[in-house]
């Protein structure tokens, strides 16, 4: 019969697909399946900090010697100004008296009225200096002494005593404190000296100093 051998050869195909398959499933069961394995990843790297030395801070003194007149007050000014410093001017008392009243300073050891820098030649000179220097305080800079008649050599400052160091820092004071214009600052805000030629014993200037 032509039906019977038709069905039976369709079950050996049906047969053979299930083989097949059963095969090909069994199969996959002991398969041993690759896996990749990828490198760890590195830990970012992190920047040295390189930190600045630890040490005092730094300083740049800078002074004037004399320090006389109104233009170089206004420059030097400005010049602070603009790098926000602050300067020391050490002033000259007899940059504060005119030639017409300079036997208002008696030197040690020299005639009245003698000064080896001169005088101011006006009196709108000197006024012009007191402004800028009280401008100068206001604003942050110091005022130190640069004594008076600035007498160097042999017969100068450093032959002077006690008795002579004290008699020029009074004429100081006198010289920028007592013509009755206002400064804003006195005797005691005078911070420090430096001696004329950066002569003179200091063995003896310093006590009169402390």
């Amino acid at each position: 019969m032509r039906l019977p051998a038709i069905a039976a050869a369709a079950a050996l195909v049906v047969a053979g697909v299930v083989a097949a398959s059963g095969a090909r499933h069994h199969g996959d069961r002991h398969r041993t399946v690759a896996t990749v394995t990828r490198p760890a990843r590195r830990p970012p790297r992190t920047r040295a900090v390189h930190r600045p030395p630890n040490r005092p801070p730094q300083f740049v003194v800078t002074s004037f010697d004399g320090s006389g007149g109104a233009r170089l007050w206004t420059y030097w000014l400005a010049a602070a100004r603009r790098v926000h410093a602050h300067f020391t001017f050490f002033v000259s008392g007899v940059y504060l008296v005119d030639w017409a009243h300079h036997d208002r300073y008696d030197p040690p050891r020299n005639p009245r009225g003698t000064s080896a820098i001169g005088f101011a030649p006006t009196q709108a000179w000197i006024d012009g200096m007191r402004r800028q220097m009280a401008l100068g305080y206001r604003e942050g800079n110091e005022i130190g002494t640069h004594y008076n008649g600035h007498f160097c050599g042999p017969d100068g400052v450093g032959t002077w005593s006690a008795t002579d160091w004290r008699d020029e820092l009074s004429q100081f004071d006198r010289l920028v404190f007592d013509d009755g214009s206002a400064l804003p600052f006195g005797p005691a805000q005078v911070v420090g000296g430096r001696t004329p030629c950066l002569e003179g014993d200091l063995g003896v200037l310093y006590p009169v100093l402390a």
